[in-house]
Parts: C-alpha cells; structure tokens; sequence
C-alpha cells in the first residue's frame, strides 16, 4: 500500500546511515546518533520531493540553495521492497558538480554488508568503501577495504571483532592496516562498550593516544541527552561536547554544544504524517564568529 511505502522510504536514508549494535562500529552508537542530527541541518533552504517511479524504484529531486556553496540539484534513484525488511537496497544519486555515487546495502539475521562508490568527473575523485559484518551467537566478526588499487599498491584493509564478556557489556578490538607509496602502517584500536535500560557508556582507544569516550542517558521516554569526549595526545587537541533531544507527538527538538564554541539546534516536524516534512535548523560558532541558518522541505508522495 502507499503508506506502508511511504513509512518504508523514510527510514531508508537512517537505515543507509546505521550500524548493527553487535558490531564494533556501534560502540559510540548511541551517542552518535544523537550528536549526529546534524545530518538534518542544511544552510539555506533545501527543497525534496520524492515518489514512487516503477515497481519498488522511487526518485527522488534535491534542491539546494545557499550562500555558504554555489546551489545545487541532484537526483537520486532507490531501490527497495516497501513490505520486506531484509530486501536488498540500492541508491544511485547524480548531481549538477557531475558527481555519481551509489550505495548498496544487504542485511540478513547473521550479517551486514555495506559498499559505497563515489567520483566526480570535474573533481576527479573516485574512491570505494565495501565492508562486511558476521554476528556469531557471543561475537562478531567484520573486515572493511577502502580504495584498495592493486594497480598502484595502495588502500586501506580493516577488520575487527566484538565479544560479548558478559550481558550488557561487550569488548573488542578493530585494526586499520594502510599500505602506499610512503609506507605500510598498522593502528589497532581497543574498546569496550556498557549498555544497561538507564544508560550506555563507551570507550576507545589507539596505541597512538586517540581515546573518545562517549555516555548516552534516556532521562525519560521523550527525552535523551549524549555526552562525548575526543583526545588525541599526539596532535594534543581535545573536545568536548554535550546534546539532548525531545521528542513531542509529531516532532523532535535536537540541541548541540561543544568546547569549540558552536551551539546548535534543529526541529524536525512533521506536516503531514510520513508525507510532508518541515525541518528548522540554525547554529552559532563563537569562536570563529559566524552563523548558520537553514529550511528543509521535504514531500513524499
């Protein structure tokens, strides 16, 4: 039915975006995604409009107009079964810079796997990312390539791996191996995660001194607050940050602060339910003095 495609198309973008929580990736899960609605913020004003093509192939039109970069149109083509949550999903998008990207995404009750191209004729930028996740029943298993060229001996492998200690608490480690013309480098990261129905807290940390450190509250079921901390001792840079949500019947609130000066805040309503979406978005950087405000305008029909 129409809304059952409709309901399936919204949360394709948040599905293309996310982690399965068995995996090493989802350690700072649940902070990130509330420090991550800045993915709805757009400078300007953004028009969307979406509907069905052919079969289970939807487009998609975005307008963008801003004075931050020249404005821009891009269209996107999605692939998905509305009724079938483990379908296959493919998303092709073009846009006026002559960049192409796709993005293919399969999902099972045992594993994930995820691959993203993108280039760009007038930048002259192509690049891939592919990764794959198996869930064992205490543990997980996943590896990643970035931009491997056998042709010039360079790229990027990872793999990583999650165990489940106890319940409610998950350690594991993940290791970057990159490989070039200016060398070969190994970095293994170490972290552990606890997750209990009041909070989650997570931790990292490289052998190069990079620690992120992360705590996600649900105060009640309408509302979040996240609070974050990134080290690096070898660049002796640090931040900080603090975010918290409200969620009303219809609509979000999302607010943002960080040791750099910028506080944010986005609302997200909805018009019309699973049709006709308003997002609101602003944000100030004391330290660099400048600001931001945008207008999204979102139709599925």
């Amino acid at each position: 039915s129409r809304v059952v495609w409709i309901s399936a198309m919204f949360s394709v973008k948040k599905k293309l975006d996310t982690v399965d929580e068995r995996s090493f990736d989802s350690l700072h899960r649940s902070a990130r995604e509330l420090f991550g609605f800045p993915r709805l913020f757009n400078e300007g004003i953004l028009f969307s409009f979406s509907r069905p093509l052919v079969g289970d192939v939807q487009m998609s039109h975005i307008l963008s107009l801003t004075t931050l970069s020249p404005s821009s149109y891009a269209f996107w083509a999605t692939y998905v079964k509305a009724n079938d949550p483990k379908s296959p999903i493919v998303k092709v998008t073009v846009d006026t810079d002559s960049s192409l990207s796709c993005v293919g995404l399969l999902t099972t009750d045992n594993s994930f796997s995820k691959i993203v191209a993108k280039g760009s004729h007038s930048k002259g930028v192509l690049g891939y990312q592919g990764e794959h996740t198996h869930f064992f029943k205490s543990f997980s298993l996943g590896c990643k390539m970035l931009n491997v060229n056998p042709f010039t001996r360079s790229g990027i492998l990872a793999g990583n791996y999650l165990q489940t200690v106890r319940p409610g608490l998950s350690l594991g480690c993940e290791v970057y191996y990159q490989f070039g013309p200016r060398g070969q480098f190994v970095i293994p990261i170490f972290g552990g995660r606890y997750q209990s129905p009041e909070f989650t807290a997570a931790v990292s940390l490289s052998h190069r001194g990079a620690l992120e450190a992360s705590l996600m509250k649900n105060i009640s079921p309408k509302t979040g607050v996240a609070t974050f901390l990134d080290v690096n001792l070898m660049q002796g840079t640090s931040s900080a940050g603090l975010s918290a949500t409200y969620r009303f019947r219809d609509a979000s609130v999302y607010t943002q602060i960080n040791s750099n000066g910028v506080v944010a805040a986005v609302i997200e309503k909805e018009l019309s339910p699973n049709s006709v979406r308003l997002v609101l978005s602003g944000m100030i950087d004391h330290m660099q003095g400048q600001s931001a405000f945008g207008l999204t305008f979102a139709v599925q029909l």
